[in-house]
């Protein structure tokens, strides 16, 4: 399996939505970088991704649902930090 590799800020949030709706709104944003990492229940996923990704997707997501359905530090955490550089494998389209 081939990984691509991005040098970025990453950043990570909690959305309680269906994982369907969110990937769809990720591909509707063209978010490239950003992807459902953790997979935690039918109306509750974790995303990872870009920092500038994660924060327009967030701001998508106030827009039409508010505060309720955003959760979470606001940092990577589910995506392998090594020297600056963020493993998504998952995320390449």
């Amino acid at each position: 399996m081939a990984c691509q590799v991005y040098d970025l800020t990453g950043q990570m949030v909690a959305v309680g939505l269906p994982a369907d709706e969110i990937t769809a709104t990720i591909g509707l944003l063209d978010l490239r970088q950003t992807c459902v990492a953790c997979f935690n229940g039918p109306k509750g996923q974790t995303v990872s991704g870009a920092k500038a990704e994660v924060d327009e997707l967030k701001k998508h997501f106030l827009g039409v649902y508010g505060k309720e359905r955003l959760f979470g530090p606001g940092f990577v955490g589910h995506a392998e930090l090594v020297g600056g550089q963020v493993h998504m494998a998952s995320c390449t389209k």
